[in-house]
């Protein structure tokens, strides 16, 4: 499904460009447009935009067992957060508990 979050949260970002333009350091259509190709990485704007739009906690861990940063928003679901680890500074990996798979899941993402 990984098209369809990617679209969903691009349509999220320019119906809310107000503010997520001014977290973008380029033409925020040109972004979008960039940021619509399947082979483009996503960055922090796009998980706080995940975030809001999907009501659910991201958690990012660095080489750490606590997290280094969250992104949350404010109406939550309750749902488990969903865990990312950051490598390198320039790349994420999702982190799955193997026991309470919530991504991945149709119904846990509309």
């Amino acid at each position: 499904m990984h098209d369809i979050i990617r679209a969903k949260c691009c349509d999220y970002m320019e119906l809310n460009a107000d503010y997520f333009r001014d977290w973008v350091t380029e033409d925020f259509a040109s972004y979008i447009v960039r940021k619509r190709n399947l082979h483009t990485h996503g960055n922090h704007i796009e998980i706080q935009a995940m975030s809001e739009q999907y009501g659910r906690l991201f958690e990012i861990y660095e080489y750490s067992h606590s997290p280094i940063k969250t992104f949350q928003c404010s109406d939550e679901t309750g749902n488990a957060p969903i865990r990312l680890s950051y490598h390198n500074g320039n790349h994420y990996n999702s982190v799955r508990d193997p026991y309470r798979a919530t991504i991945g899941r149709y119904d846990a993402v509309f």
